[in-house]
C-alpha cells in the first residue's frame, strides 16, 4: 500500500486502489483545506484519518470529510463571493443614490425660458435657456398647433428651427426638461410673422340663414369650406401656387344678411410683397370665374387690415403698431425684452425693487408691480412730499440730539414739548449688538416697538432714578434703527445738580445689567440740550411784549384825549362863517 505523509496536522492517509484514485482529487482539496483550517477541530479530524486501518473506511471517511470540509469551503466561498457582491452592488446602488441626489438637487432650481431667435413668415427660432439645471441638460422643443404636434426636435440648448410654416398664425412652442422630467413644461404663444388683407363680397345666389351667425356652426363651416375651396380652384396660377405651398391663407371671419355678405381675410407671406391691388385683381378674376357662385360684380372690396385687430401678435406688455398689414410690436416702459432680435414679442416685467439701487428713498419700502413699482415710506417716517410718495421720507429721530432741538422752528419730535419741558435733555444711542432690526422698528404704533420701548420706559426708569437719586428722571424713547439695532434715548431731569456724563454713564450701567450686556454705546455729539423750563415760555413772553406795547399806546391816546380837552375848554371852538353880503369868508372865535 503507498502511503502519503503529511504533517501530523494535515496527514491524511488514501488507498492506492481505483477508487482511492478517484478520491485523490478530494483528498487534496481536503489536503489544501486543511492546511487553511488550524482549528483543534481540523486536527482531531486528521488524526482520525490516520489512525484508521480499513480502506474502505478511510475511503468512506476522506470522502466524508473531504465532502463535509468542501461544503464548508463552498460555503465560505460562497460567503465570500456573495459578500463581494453585496459591497459591489451597495457600491454602486450608494454612487446611482449619490448621482441621483445631486440631479435632483439641480432640477430643484432648474429654470427654461424661450428666447426667439428668428421669426419670419414660415420660419421660426427659437432657444431653450435652461438656468440652475444640471449640466449638459437636455430639452425636447415641441411646435404644435390647435393640440397638434407638428415637430419636436431635441437640443441641449443650441437654437431649433422650425419651416415650412403659414404667415401670420399662432403656433405654440413647449420646451420639456428631458434631464428634469419632474419640472413642469415652459410654453409660449408665437405668431408668425405676415402681411393682412381683407377682402368683402356678396353672394346672390345663396340664402343667408340665422345659423350662418355663428363660426361654429355647421351652416357656417359648410359654406366657408365651400367659399374657400371654390375660390382657391379659380385662383391665376401664380397665387393659386401661393395657397398650396402654404404661403397664402384664406380666412372666411363673418357672415352676414343680404343674400350672403362674406367677409374674409388673405394672410401672405412677407416676402411675396403682394399689395391691395395685386390681391384685388387675384380674387376678384377667382370670384368671377366661380361656376358655383354668384357674385355682385358691385359689392367688391378690398383693403389693407389692422394687423394689431382683432389677433394682436404681439406681446400683451407690447405696443402694436399696423404699418401697411404688418405689425410691430414693441415692448412698454417697465418690460425688458428677451427676444430683442424678434422686438415686442416675449416682454418680461422689470423687478424695479430688485435693482442694486433702489428707485425708492433708503426710509421707503418697495413694491413691485406689473410694468412698475410702488414706493411708501415706512410706518413711523415721515413723507416730505406725499405727492411723490417714498422719495423724500424723514427720519424723525434725525434732530433728536440737536441743539436747536427745543426752538419753536423744530417739529421733528412729537415728544418735544415733554422733552424742553425739563431743565436737561441728555440725547444717547445704544447698539444692541446681538439683535436683529426688522421694519416694524420703525412705526412708534407697531407692537414690536412697544414692547422693546417697554423694556427701557419701565425697568430701566425705574433703575435710573434710584442709581440717579432723583425722582424727577426720566427715558423718553426717540426710535430704533438698524446696524444691529440701535435704540436713541432722550434721558430728561428737573435736576439742576447732574450733568450728561453722569447721566450717559448711569444708563449704560443700567442697561448693560437689565438690558443686554452685549451693547456698544455710541458717541452723540451734542452731549445734553439746555430745556425751557416753560414750553411756552417764548409764547409768554410774546403776550408780555404785546401787553406793555399795547398798554404804553393806550396810556399815551388818554394823555393826547386829555391834552385835546383842556385845549378845547380854554380857547373854545374854531367854526368857519360866510358873509352873504360880499361873499368873503372869514373866521371868528365865538
Amino acid at each position: 500500500m503507498n502511503t502519503t505523509t503529511l504533517p501530523p496536522s494535515n496527514t491524511t492517509t488514501v488507498k492506492n486502489t481505483s477508487s482511492a484514485t478517484s478520491t485523490t482529487t478530494s483528498s487534496n482539496a481536503t489536503t489544501a483545506a486543511l492546511n487553511a483550517t488550524t482549528s483543534p477541530a481540523s486536527n482531531a479530524t486528521t488524526t482520525a484519518l490516520t489512525k484508521t486501518t480499513q480502506p474502505t473506511n478511510t475511503t468512506t471517511s476522506v470522502l466524508t470529510s473531504t465532502s463535509a470540509i468542501s461544503s464548508t469551503t463552498a460555503a465560505s466561498t460562497q460567503t465570500t463571493t456573495s459578500s463581494t457582491i453585496a459591497t459591489s452592488t451597495s457600491t454602486t446602488a450608494s454612487t446611482t443614490t449619490a448621482a441621483t441626489t445631486t440631479i435632483n438637487a439641480a432640477c430643484a432650481q432648474a429654470t427654461v425660458s424661450i428666447q426667439l431667435v428668428q421669426l419670419s413668415s414660415d420660419q421660426i427660432q427659437v432657444m431653450p435657456i435652461g438656468q440652475n439645471g444640471p449640466t449638459g441638460a437636455q430639452f425636447n422643443v415641441i411646435l404644435s398647433q390647435s393640440n397638434s404636434v407638428l415637430f419636436t426636435q431635441t437640443t441641449t440648448g443650441s437654437t431649433v428651427s422650425f419651416s415650412k410654416l403659414s404667415p401670420s398664425t399662432q403656433y405654440n412652442i413647449i420646451v420639456k426638461q428631458l434631464s428634469c422630467p419632474s419640472n413642469a413644461d415652459t410654453t409660449n404663444n408665437v405668431t408668425t410673422v405676415g402681411r393682412l388683407f381683407s377682402g368683402e363680397v356678396r353672394i346672390t345666389n345663396t340664402q343667408y340663414t340665422a345659423e350662418m351667425s355663428n363660426t361654429t356652426s355647421k351652416a357656417f363651416t359648410d359654406f366657408a369650406t365651400n367659399f374657400t375651396a371654390d375660390m382657391t380652384n379659380n385662383l391665376p396660377a401664380a397665387s393659386k401656387a401661393l395657397v398650396n405651398a402654404g404661403r397664402m391663407l384664406i380666412k372666411v371671419n363673418s357672415l352676414r344678411s343680404g343674400s350672403i355678405i362674406t367677409d374674409y381675410s388673405i394672410a401672405t407671406n412677407t416676402a411675396d410683397n403682394l399689395t391691395v391691388s395685386n390681391v384685388q385683381q387675384a380674387f376678384s378674376s377667382a370670384l368671377n370665374s366661380s361656376s358655383t357662385f354668384t357674385v355682385d360684380p358691385t359689392s367688391y372690396k378690398y383693403a389693407v387690415l389692422n394687423a394689431c385687430a382683432p389677433a394682436n401678435p404681439c406681446s400683451v406688455y407690447a405696443s402694436c403698431i399696423s404699418i401697411n398689414g404688418e405689425a410691430t410690436c414693441q415692448c412698454l416702459s417697465g418690460f425688458n425684452d428677451t427676444s430683442p432680435s424678434v422686438p415686442g414679442r416675449t416682454c418680461v416685467d422689470i423687478n424695479e425693487c430688485a435693482a442694486s439701487t433702489s428707485p425708492c428713498a433708503s426710509l421707503a419700502n418697495c413694491t413691485n408691480t406689473i410694468g412698475s413699482y410702488q414706493c411708501q415710506c415706512y410706518p413711523g417716517i415721515q413723507d416730505g412730499n406725499p405727492s411723490n410718495p417714498g422719495q423724500q421720507c424723514i427720519d424723525p429721530a434725525v434732530c433728536f440730539n440737536s441743539t436747536t432741538l427745543c426752538s419753536q422752528n423744530t417739529t421733528c419730535l412729537d415728544s418735544k414739548a415733554t422733552i424742553c419741558a425739563n431743565k436737561l435733555a441728555v440725547p444717547s444711542g445704544i447698539k444692541f449688538n446681538s439683535w436683529t432690526f426688522t421694519t416694524d422698528l420703525y412705526n412708534r404704533s407697531s407692537a414690536a416697538y412697544a414692547n422693546l420701548s417697554a423694556q427701557f420706559t419701565g425697568g430701566v426708569v425705574s433703575a435710573m432714578r434710584v442709581k440717579l437719586s432723583d425722582s424727577t428722571f426720566n427715558m423718553i424713547v426717540v426710535g430704533f434703527r438698524p446696524g444691529s439695532v440701535i435704540g436713541y434715548f432722550m434721558s430728561t431731569t428737573q435736576s439742576s445738580t447732574l450733568d450728561a456724563n453722569t447721566i450717559q454713564a448711569a444708563l449704560t450701567s443700567v442697561v448693560s445689567l437689565l438690558v443686554s450686556s452685549n451693547i456698544t454705546n455710541l458717541v452723540i455729539v451734542n452731549t445734553s440740550i439746555s430745556s425751557s423750563p416753560d414750553p411756552y415760555y417764548g409764547w409768554r413772553t410774546a403776550i408780555i411784549v404785546v401787553g406793555v406795547f399795547l398798554g404804553v399806546a393806550a396810556l399815551l391816546a388818554a394823555v393826547i384825549a386829555a391834552v385835546c380837552y383842556r385845549s378845547r375848554r380854554k380857547f373854545g371852538s374854531y367854526k368857519p362863517s360866510v358873509n352873504s353880503d360880499d361873499i368873503i369868508q372869514r373866521g371868528s372865535y365865538k
